[in-house]
């Protein structure tokens, strides 16, 4: 068994406040999960498993099923891929980690029949055992959210033009990212050429139910189903941010 990752868990109700740090391990292909009271453990010295007492998570709470019709990726470990794979960290012993990764490439399936340069790259699902342990996407540089934060000029016009495309494309295939904000959009190189949208986690058909998640998602107040208004107002949302952010960046 060999240390995976680790995660600090916080609670902001009344002010910043440590709860736990998450401590993965994986052994070949199966992950345990533990806790600790410690913020800094596994900063400075190796994590001692014996003193953790990781438990096991069950395959099947966190890997769905393949169906018929997913694509599976043929070179899942070539340069180049990024494997999106289950939010571990977030893993609270039940198996609803599991149906958001199967909804996931059902919805990139559909993407991945009728790509476009403003989305990103679907390459298909790694499976093992017969269950789905990862999503393939094309590798791109940095998220919009990422160079704004450094404090990068990024030319208005051609982001928000390619961003505006990209959800274009995903409306005209009936579907409604419901997520739209500078951490989903990324420089496919690093220099502004090109900008794709990520993260289809939250991405649903039209109509459909919005899907419930713990993070604030940018959607019109009220709103109940999934609907190209809310990805509208969304792309608002983004235009007065970008804005703000860029305001003095040379």
């Amino acid at each position: 068994m060999k240390y995976y990752s680790r995660s600090q868990h916080w609670s902001f109700n009344d002010g910043p406040k440590f709860l736990h740090t998450t401590i993965i391990f994986k052994d070949n292909s199966d992950y345990y999960i533990t806790q600790s009271g410690d913020p800094d453990i596994g900063v400075l010295e190796p994590i001692d498993m014996t003193l953790l007492e990781p438990k096991k998570i069950p395959l099947e709470h966190i890997s769905p099923l393949w169906e018929k019709g997913l694509t599976i990726c043929p070179e899942p470990n070539r340069n180049g891929i990024f494997k999106k794979t289950p939010d571990l960290p977030s893993y609270d012993g039940s198996p609803r980690l599991a149906n958001p990764m199967l909804e996931e490439a059902r919805v990139c399936e559909t993407i991945l029949h009728h790509p476009h340069p403003n989305v990103a790259l679907y390459l298909g699902c790694v499976v093992a055992d017969g269950r789905i342990t990862a999503l393939c996407f094309e590798r791109y540089s940095q998220t919009v959210e990422d160079q704004l934060s450094m404090g990068r000029k990024i030319d208005r016009h051609h982001f928000l033009t390619q961003v505006q495309r990209g959800l274009g494309h995903l409306h005209s295939l009936d579907l409604v990212h419901n997520f739209i904000w500078p951490g989903s959009i990324m420089s496919a190189d690093g220099h502004g050429e090109r900008f794709v949208i990520i993260n289809f986690g939250l991405c649903v058909r039209r109509g459909s139910a919005l899907p419930q998640t713990l993070d604030p998602i940018p959607v019109l107040d009220n709103a109940t189903t999934a609907e190209f208004e809310n990805d509208e107002f969304a792309f608002q949302k983004l235009i007065e941010e970008f804005d703000e952010r860029q305001r003095g960046v040379d």
